[in-house]
């Protein structure tokens, strides 16, 4: 795992450089059971800023999402759980270009039901591996961090068919520990914030 520099194409320049954060680099190499509480904090899931073995891949039959944003996060998330060895870079080499209008992430909104179908997958797939409630309780927390984060950037009039997407999508534990209310989630900040 590698460290990025934000590339902002309006500007035309690099305005930003994202390592890992060094508490874990100076814990490498470890495997993901290492990490219980931190597996989810450990890096973005991006699949650009990772080195795999291919035959640790194809041994696990990891594959990437059918969905227009957040393909990569239950592959990169089940990756990092199922590890045995996962090394740090504390170095930036990728450079990610970020203020595009083509960019699939510029329009979060439309893509509510991509993040939600993503983390589902993500919690099918650990169960599959014998992991998730070895990690459920870090899952639970970042994972409702993460889909908070997307509700609030959402409009208000988004909201009622958000709920529904997310009860539809979700498991019932995930989706209770949700609180799926922008008064709730503006009030208790740490509860959407996860890196």
């Amino acid at each position: 795992i590698c460290g990025w520099y934000s590339y902002n194409d309006k500007k035309q320049e690099v305005v930003k450089s994202t390592p890992i954060n060094s508490v874990f680099a100076n814990i490498s190499p470890f495997s993901g059971k290492d990490l219980r509480d931190n597996l989810f904090i450990l890096c973005k899931p991006n699949a650009w800023t990772k080195l795999y073995n291919r035959e640790f891949f194809i041994n696990n039959r990891l594959e990437f999402e059918n969905c227009r944003v957040y393909n990569d996060m239950t592959c990169v998330y089940l990756s990092l759980a199922i590890a045995k060895k996962i090394s740090i870079v504390n170095k930036c080499y990728i450079y990610y270009r970020n203020n595009q209008k083509t960019n699939l992430t510029s329009q979060w909104n439309d893509n509510f039901d991509s993040v939600l179908y993503a983390v589902n997958q993500l919690e099918v797939k650990l169960k599959r591996f014998g992991l998730y409630y070895y990690f459920q309780k870090a899952f639970i927390k970042n994972m409702c961090k993460r889909i908070q984060s997307r509700y609030l950037h959402m409009p208000e009039e988004s909201h009622a068919k958000a709920k529904q997407q997310a009860q539809k999508i979700l498991s019932p534990d995930l989706y209770n520990a949700l609180h799926l209310d922008p008064v709730y989630i503006k009030h208790n900040p740490s509860s959407h914030k996860f890196f």
